[in-house]
């Protein structure tokens, strides 16, 4: 089954049947000493972070992949409010959460 996302409270074309309940999905992944230097250094002068800026995007990915295999767990077809965090844990790890409300919809007919 596809999961709709959407960050807003609403689906355009979509009727909200009913709230299922909030669900979360999220990736710890681990920064690279040396990476870390390299990109520490390279923010002083004003570089771009690519490889930070990577392993946040992968993680992001991972985080919402698993969001959406907990909205089918329980039960819905969609989520709505979308919304991520990132969090340093301890050294060398970064957690990014995915969250959002699931929900049960279905599209609206269109009328011509």
């Amino acid at each position: 089954m596809k999961i709709i996302v959407s960050t807003t409270d609403s689906i355009p074309g979509w009727l909200i049947l009913e709230h299922v309940g909030i669900a979360w999905g999220s990736s710890v992944k681990t920064k690279h000493i040396i990476r870390e230097f390299v990109s520490l250094t390279k923010s002083f002068i004003g570089g771009n972070i690519r490889d930070y800026s990577s392993v946040l995007n992968e993680s992001r990915s991972a985080a919402l992949q698993d969001l959406i295999v907990q909205a089918e767990k329980i039960g819905g077809n969609a989520i709505i409010g979308l919304n991520f965090t990132t969090s340093s844990l301890s050294s060398g790890l970064v957690e990014v959460c995915a969250y959002g409300t699931v929900v049960k919809a279905k599209r609206l007919k269109t009328s011509r």
